[in-house]
């Protein structure tokens, strides 16, 4: 919700974010056919599809899960590259 939404906003902006791990899933529209795509036990935020729509594009906390130093990376639907 929005409580969520804006301490995550805050935590962000001092450099810092304890949010839960969290990781990508797939699936179809109707809500079948789930997949998990990322198994990192990190901070992934912001998922969005590339314009290929076979690749997702992320923000996370990896390699350390500390909550700090967010970078972008992109994974093949199968959870590999």
């Amino acid at each position: 919700g929005d409580a969520a939404e804006k301490k995550a906003k805050a935590e962000l902006e001092q450099e810092r974010a304890s949010m839960t791990p969290s990781e990508i899933f797939v699936m179809d529209f109707r809500g079948n056919d789930q997949k998990q795509v990322t198994s990192f036990g990190c901070t992934v935020l912001s998922p969005v599809w590339a314009p290929d729509n076979r690749r997702i594009l992320f923000s996370a906390d990896l390699p350390l899960c500390t909550g700090k130093n967010f970078e972008l990376f992109m994974v093949n639907l199968d959870g590999s590259g």
